[in-house]
């Protein structure tokens, strides 16, 4: 009874990016909110802002694959160009940011 790697890939690189994704966005904001002004309001509306944008990015990434995935016949064949397009985004996007960095 063979599925297939397509849905299994589909779900799991949801997950995938949004485990990856998760550390970046704390990291630099711990130290912003510690060092503000008013640290106790600045930290809770840090916290319940980051809940609800993990909240969205969860949903969306659990819930877009389910609805390809019900997608009646074989993949759409523009489904490769659009992950290769947004892997060239992606791309372009780092090196671009690269080279605006300030160099010390």
């Amino acid at each position: 009874m063979s599925v297939g790697w397509g849905p299994l890939l589909g779900e799991l690189t949801a997950f995938a990016a949004i485990v990856a994704f998760s550390p970046f966005s704390v990291i630099p904001a711990i130290a912003l909110v510690v060092h503000s002004e008013r640290p106790k309001p600045t930290g809770l509306a840090f916290v319940a802002g980051w809940l609800l944008g993990k909240a969205a990015i969860t949903v969306v990434g659990v819930e877009v694959p389910r609805r390809l995935d019900g997608l009646d016949g074989p993949t759409p064949y523009w489904t490769a160009w659009l992950r290769l397009g947004l892997g060239i985004a992606t791309i372009a996007a780092v090196v671009w940011y690269w080279f605006k960095a300030p160099t010390s």
